[in-house]
């Protein structure tokens, strides 16, 4: 039998969502539509209709803070962002509600699907509307052609500005959080139409701001090496633009960063530290090394391309506010990419 508490918390969570959407969502009502219920990232039926489900985990302690908390008031406010109408070049899914799975320590945020990809599918046929990643399309035999790959990087490029434009920064780029969404469930492979999620770390770019620290070797692997949990350190622009950078290097590559990194022992397997990490970018921008990333870069992506990479990791967007820079060095100069 449920505590006089839990009953609070379920009333108190219900006026928060009734307050943020037409629709509240119960969570006994998204249903996985998919074997992989517990994945952090998943299809879900709701009302008769595919969602997307991405999980935001959380610890003993901010359990134990009440629903007003900041935390809870971050949830809000990013649930809020997703759901209202944004443009097309943001590239993000429309949020319909969010929940919070307190057992499992847990906020739900739940998404409508992109509006090219149908909802009503047959049963048996769920799995094969599972969105796949960025990194699950390179660890795969899937091979986009370089007009294919360079779109690709010019249509995140734009969405990362746009993310900044609002005031917001999303702090988890990377290419796991790069989804492509089926059209129907016998679609081809595409990378045409990418999807950033991801946002369970994201907030508002402002100095008073709480940034929630990344714990994972992997995902570190992106992280800016001023960024790598010192909590001295705020998260910036700058550190989202180093984050795109090794994306896009990704995407030349079309490997992943942990694979490129193979030749240098400390970066691999467990024993991989963050002082480690942090030689990540010197290895990339060396042009003595005999791996020489970038000259491999320009040679799979042209000139163009290898020098907006070379600008996102070094992040020489001059002084003040580098948004108006990114947008003449990344975003545009992206755009006269010609194949």
């Amino acid at each position: 039998m449920a505590s006089p508490q839990t009953h609070q918390l379920e009333a108190i969570r219900s006026i928060l969502l009734k307050e943020l959407f037409e629709t509240t969502l119960n969570p006994a009502s998204v249903i996985s539509a998919v074997p992989s219920a517990l994945q952090p990232k998943r299809l879900a039926k709701y009302r008769n209709e595919l969602v997307f489900v991405e999980m935001k985990s959380y610890d003993e302690a901010i359990a134990a803070q009440p629903p007003g908390s900041e935390i809870y008031n971050r949830v809000r406010e990013i649930a809020q962002i997703l759901a209202s109408p944004q443009p097309d070049d943001l590239r993000v899914l429309t949020c319909r509600g969010w929940y919070e799975d307190a057992a499992s320590h847990h906020f739900c945020f739940v998404f409508h699907l992109p509006p090219e990809s149908t909802t009503n599918v047959e049963a048996g046929w769920e799995d094969r509307m599972t969105p796949k990643s960025l990194w699950t399309y390179i660890l795969s035999d899937f091979l986009p052609p370089l007009t294919a790959r360079i779109r690709l990087a010019c249509l995140l490029a734009k969405s990362i500005y746009r993310i900044h434009t609002m005031g917001w920064l999303h702090k988890g780029v990377r290419s796991e959080n790069i989804l492509f969404f089926p059209t129907h469930p016998t679609a081809p492979r595409s990378i045409d139409n990418p999807r950033l999620v991801g946002f369970d770390f994201a907030r508002r770019d402002g100095p008073h701001e709480h940034s929630e620290k990344h714990i994972n070797t992997d995902t570190n692997l992106y992280r800016h090496p001023d960024a790598l949990r010192d909590p001295t350190t705020r998260y910036t622009r700058i550190h989202e633009y180093y984050s795109l950078g090794i994306v896009l290097v990704e995407i030349a590559h079309w490997q992943p960063m942990r694979r490129l990194m193979r030749n240098h022992q400390n970066l691999r397997g467990k024993e991989c530290k963050e002082d480690d990490i942090k030689n990540v970018r010197a290895i990339l921008l060396d042009r003595d090394s005999e791996e020489n990333h970038l000259r491999e870069v320009e040679f799979r992506m042209g000139t163009i391309y290898r020098s907006v990479v070379e600008l996102c990791l070094k992040g020489d967007f001059g002084p003040g506010d580098p948004l108006a820079a990114f947008l003449g060095g990344v975003v545009d100069q992206l755009g006269r990419c010609v194949v």
